[in-house]
């Protein structure tokens, strides 16, 4: 029965072999107790399926990290994954059946189950960088509420954000262009810096803007070139430090190639739609981490992403 319970944690856990170990070990006891072998037969038994079982297992995770991928923020933040290896420096976390390798103790954080981006392991965090999450719940980016009403007040919200909080890059996403143009003109009058999608072609004039700003607003699109492509970091550190999200960035359902991906997945509707904006939002958010150091804060614009946060793990409550 021990062993049975030890072997089940083993695989909710991140106990590095040992709990597994240790139920083989008891699993052996109870079959040389049924067998009627002496104690100290069963006991030496015991040591050695526990210790043999802990260096196999090391020496088959080893092989495992000669096949990892080097470490990345964006590749783990928000999903789950399990830690198959810790040894000294190096730790090896399977994610969607990928292995990524770190080394450093500063290249994962550890953090408890409130921990906000990275990978959740079992019953404890380790999480890539720091962030706090803000709901706003007086706006809505829902087809049926969309109007000049509506662009307004996110204009406002966005705007207290911007004004009220501290210097650094403002990336503010929308779901789509239009979404984008229509808020983006009532701001027109801020006075920071801002530069919308599609306006700067190369990258390294955006980094510039970013360095020679106090604060840069940047209005981009969900599934843009800002959104996926942009990495503006100094010293080796992020210089996003508000991700503003203007609404669930959910894909155009009308879209002829958005059809197909839905029928092509055989998910529904509804499934496929809040999967896809999911990763658009955690995506953002990953911009702005891009390294272990790196601290953000994540307001999320949409009475939605009150009960949305928490299924995706961006929030606690």
């Amino acid at each position: 029965m021990i062993g049975a319970v030890l072997i089940f944690l083993e695989f909710i856990t991140p106990t590095n072999f040992v709990l597994f170990a240790f139920g083989l070990g008891f699993f052996t006891l109870a079959g040389l107790t049924y067998v009627g072998l002496s104690l100290w037969v069963q006991i030496l038994a015991f040591i050695f399926v526990v210790s043999l079982t802990i260096f196999l297992s090391y020496k088959f995770a080893r092989k495992t990290t000669e096949g990892a991928k080097d470490f990345s923020p964006i590749s783990v933040v928000g999903k789950e994954g399990r830690v198959v290896l810790v040894e000294g420096d190096k730790v090896v976390v399977r994610v969607e059946g990928e292995d990524w390798l770190a080394e450093g103790e500063g290249e994962f954080k550890g953090g408890d189950k409130g921990g906000v981006f990275g990978v959740l392991v079992g019953g404890c965090g380790v999480r890539v960088g720091n962030g706090k999450v803000e709901i706003i719940t007086s706006v809505t980016s829902e087809f049926k509420k969309r109007g000049e009403e509506m662009y307004r007040k996110y204009a406002d919200e966005i705007s207290k954000v911007i004004m009220n909080g501290g210097d650094g890059v403002y990336l503010v996403v929308y779901p789509n262009y239009n979404m984008m143009i229509s808020i983006a003109n009532y701001l027109m009058n801020l006075p920071v810096r801002q530069v919308r999608e599609g306006e700067v072609k190369h990258l390294p004039k955006l980094l510039e803007l970013a360095l020679t700003n106090k604060k840069l607003v940047i209005h981009a699109v969900s599934g843009g070139r800002f959104t996926e492509g942009v990495e503006l970091v100094k010293d080796g550190k992020s210089l996003i430090k508000y991700i503003i999200i203007a609404g669930v960035l959910y894909p155009n359902i009308s879209d002829d190639y958005v059809r197909d991906r839905i029928k092509a997945s055989g998910l529904k509707d509804y499934t496929w739609m809040k999967i896809q904006a999911e990763m658009q939002v955690k995506q953002a958010i990953g911009r702005g981490i891009r390294g272990p150091e790196d601290s953000v804060n994540v307001i999320l614009m949409d009475y939605r992403y009150s009960y949305l946060a928490k299924s995706w793990g961006l929030t606690s409550y």
